[in-house]
């Protein structure tokens, strides 16, 4: 299992066990740390694409989070996910061809929104 898998899947367990939230805003704030993170990745990756360092890419990601309306459970574990979501986007090539880089872009949202729904639903589903 990838770091960032691992990740969602702690996150999911966190967000779970916690009495802090009733069940329907458990999903809501899960569905806005999907949707964000899938945003994170998107930003991260053309970072990437665009030969910035990473810890520029890194400044974006956090200045990102800095407008958002979060709650801190949401903040502190997107936070979290910045550097993770940077690392990883920096494991993909440079490609100069516009369609690469569209498609890795695009590619590396949809593999980050898809781990976070996965962890949440093995989660959600799991046999009491």
């Amino acid at each position: 299992m990838n770091v960032m898998k691992k990740y969602f899947v702690l996150f999911a367990l966190c967000l779970m066990m916690s009495t802090s939230y009733a069940d329907q805003n458990k999903m809501m704030i899960a569905k806005n740390i999907c949707d964000k993170s899938e945003k994170l990745s998107l930003i991260a990756q053309e970072a990437r694409q665009d030969n910035l360092l990473p810890s520029e890419a890194t400044t974006k990601l956090l200045n990102y989070l800095n407008t958002q309306k979060l709650i801190e459970f949401e903040r502190d574990s997107l936070t979290k996910m910045v550097f993770v979501i940077v690392s990883d986007a920096y494991q993909a090539p440079v490609f100069n061809d516009q369609i690469k880089r569209n498609n890795v872009i695009t590619g590396f949202g949809q593999h980050t929104y898809t781990s976070c729904l996965d962890a949440l639903n093995n989660e959600l589903f799991k046999k009491k």
